[in-house]
């Protein structure tokens, strides 16, 4: 344990008095009571999300994203999903790919958006933003 003197001390008497007294600090000591918790996610299977892509008449192609893949395609071919699929009903899924997140998701809608508009052309590809309608003409 470090020990400490004051060396002076103001008296009115005099000025500055040297003080032979010592105090001593002890440093406290303490332990922690919280524990950490450790949690296991039971959501893992949630954050998942996917990465699709559509055939429709007329030679057109839509790509998308989605974290229910099922209720999402449902959707599509029932009549009730984008406005895009609404008009140029879907004939077949051209793929679908598992991602790890939302994020990784909409990167993989976009790239893919990319090839596919380079290949087939702008006028026959929707998604990843560019959701205009087709013009028929």
């Amino acid at each position: 344990m470090p020990t400490y003197k004051k060396k002076y001390t103001y008296s009115k008497k005099t000025k500055y008095k040297k003080k032979t007294t010592t105090s001593t600090y002890k440093k406290k000591t303490t332990t922690s009571t919280y524990k950490k918790k450790t949690t296991t996610s039971t959501y893992k299977n949630k954050s998942n999300a996917y990465t699709y892509s559509l055939n429709l008449k007329g030679g057109k192609k839509y790509i998308g994203y989605t974290t229910n893949i099922k209720k999402r395609l449902n959707q599509h071919f029932s009549g009730n999903g984008s406005k895009v699929t609404q008009e140029c009903k879907p004939i077949s899924i051209n793929h679908i790919q598992k991602c790890r997140n939302v994020n990784t998701a909409k990167k993989a809608e976009t790239i893919i958006y990319k090839k596919m508009s380079n290949y087939h052309g702008k006028n026959k590809v929707r998604g990843a933003g560019h959701t205009k309608r087709f013009s028929f003409g």
